[in-house]
């Protein structure tokens, strides 16, 4: 039966996905199953899950959102669950969820194999053959007892598929009349609701905090790339002034994309990105404008834009960019205006982060400074907008 647990899911299967994201596509697919009704006497296979019907409404919404094609099943059988899988399962180079609430077996032998409602397992080696060569692409989502050693049984030496489980091994998850409170914390504590960018380690962090504040829920690995669950831009303005609804420091509110307002500008300043994307055809320029005529500005880059895409506040406006971050270049204004790289610089894909191949997205912004000591807060500085750039080849 379904009971309360604080332990950690697979810890490391998510994080190898080579699934590097941005928007999802038309043929990216969401499969959610929620299963409710089981058997009367709950000796047979577990008692009925109220809440499995809004955990599914919940997926719905934060998949839906962000673009998936979603198809939402109840109460399927073991042979429905496998056909349903099989039948749904997108071509290449789609990508894939599957999304399960319901029991899961904690006998050790069934190795967290899923329940149907007809009370007939789900057994990994079954559920290994319907993913298939899919696997590479997929994402199994586990709202079920057992989920962490399901997991385990499941990927290969190299976690694929990738999995994000409510529990690690053969502990059992908190079900609610009003859903599990794995499901609630992963759609409505972290998930993407707002249709803004989230991240594997948004998610990661965010379900450390509000669902295991004891040991860390996942490791993340830069190198597997960045799976976006959202809908991020593949190259485009985020975390203006008022994004997310998060207001400016002082109400220095900014106008359209661009930051909060500073001392010289009350549009705020603006980042912009010219050029070609790609890690073998980089021809891309950032410029910051709006700012004080005469002053300098960092530029950083990102492998997250925090708080999804809202900011934090940090001097006279918002800090966006976050996770492995690193300090591009120091550039002076001409008329509140600076860009890099300029002539003589690298290129920017090359100076940081590990933009080796395509699919993997950055964060970029300006820091700089604005010395009147009248305006805002006395900490002298404020910040740009971000720019979101998934690389292409």
């Amino acid at each position: 039966m379904l009971r309360p647990s604080k332990l950690p899911a697979c810890a490391t299967s998510l994080l190898a996905l080579t699934l590097l994201g941005s928007d999802a596509s038309a043929a990216d697919t969401a499969l959610l199953i929620g299963n409710k009704h089981y058997p009367t006497n709950p000796q047979v296979c577990g008692q009925e899950l109220d809440g499995a019907p809004f955990d599914l409404v919940m997926m719905e919404m934060m998949l839906g959102i962000s673009g998936w094609t979603v198809v939402s099943l109840a109460d399927q059988t073991r042979d429905q669950i496998l056909a349903a899988i099989q039948t749904h399962k997108p071509a290449a180079p789609s990508r894939y969820i599957v999304y399960f609430a319901g029991h899961g077996s904690t006998v050790l032998a069934d190795q967290g194999a899923l329940i149907g409602v007809d009370c007939q397992k789900v057994t990994p080696a079954a559920f290994q053959a319907a993913v298939g060569a899919a696997k590479d692409r997929t994402l199994v989502i586990l709202d079920s007892c057992a989920s962490g050693a399901f997991c385990l049984a499941v990927e290969d030496a190299n976690h694929k598929p990738g999995f994000l489980t409510a529990v690690r091994e053969n502990g059992c998850a908190t079900k609610l009349i009003e859903g599990g409170a794995f499901t609630q914390t992963l759609v409505l504590r972290c998930g993407n609701v707002a249709g803004s960018t989230m991240t594997v380690q948004q998610l990661s962090g965010c379900l450390t905090t509000w669902y295991d504040l004891n040991t860390p829920r996942h490791r993340w690995n830069g190198s597997f790339g960045d799976w976006v669950l959202g809908s991020a831009p593949a190259n485009g303005p985020v975390c203006a002034w008022n994004s997310a609804g998060v207001p400016c420091p002082c109400s220095n509110h900014g106008t359209g994309t661009n930051g909060c307002a500073n001392s010289a500008n009350a549009n705020g300043a603006s980042l912009t990105l010219q050029g070609q994307t790609g890690s073998s055809n980089d021809t891309a320029v950032l410029t910051a404008s709006g700012m004080p005529a005469a002053t300098s500005v960092l530029f950083l880059a990102g492998t997250i834009v925090l708080n999804g895409g809202g900011g934090i506040f940090l001097g006279d406006g918002k800090r966006c960019v976050g996770g492995s971050v690193a300090r591009l270049a120091t550039k002076h204004t001409q008329n509140g205006t600076a860009s890099f790289p300029e002539m003589g610089d690298p290129a920017l894909h090359t100076i940081a982060l590990g933009i080796t191949a395509m699919g993997k997205t950055r964060w970029y912004q300006g820091y700089y400074r604005d010395i009147d000591p009248n305006f805002c807060s006395p900490l002298k500085f404020n910040l740009t907008n971000a720019w979101v750039v998934t690389w292409g080849p």
